[in-house]
């Protein structure tokens, strides 16, 4: 059964091999999920606007420090725990990872469906242009 399962889990790894370079997906019901402002308020991350962004316009931010221990990069850009969206209406964030943390199992899907995207330059120029 386990190797069923691996295999099927595989086969959808195959198909869906290219949605991290093409502008992903983003799961707004995982973005808005309690656990996310629980995460927020344990570390605690705010988000704080200075200045209007045109939501017409894109944007790239650059986020130090970054590595494996970047919760505030990815609550405050990838969740609604800080209310990104009612901040900056229009804009819709990704955040760029690298590759290989989209070849771990399930964790994958995590990542794709709260709105990361391939660190590459072909999936840069999807999200830019």
């Amino acid at each position: 059964m386990t190797l069923l399962i691996g295999l099927i889990y595989g086969g959808w790894m195959y198909i869906d091999r290219y949605t991290d370079v093409r502008g992903g997906r983003s799961s707004s019901c995982l973005r808005r999920l309690s656990i996310w402002s629980i995460v927020s308020n344990y570390f605690p991350i705010k988000l704080i606007k200075t200045e209007d962004l045109d939501p017409n316009r894109n944007y790239i931010f650059g986020y130090h420090p970054h590595g494996a221990l970047t919760f505030g990069a990815g609550i405050n850009f990838l969740t609604e725990a800080t209310h990104f969206s009612t901040l900056f209406p229009g804009i819709c964030p990704h955040l760029m990872i690298l590759r290989f943390q989209f070849l771990v199992p399930f964790s994958r899907e995590l990542f794709l469906n709260l709105g990361n995207d391939n660190i590459i330059n072909p999936s840069s120029n999807v999200l830019l242009f």
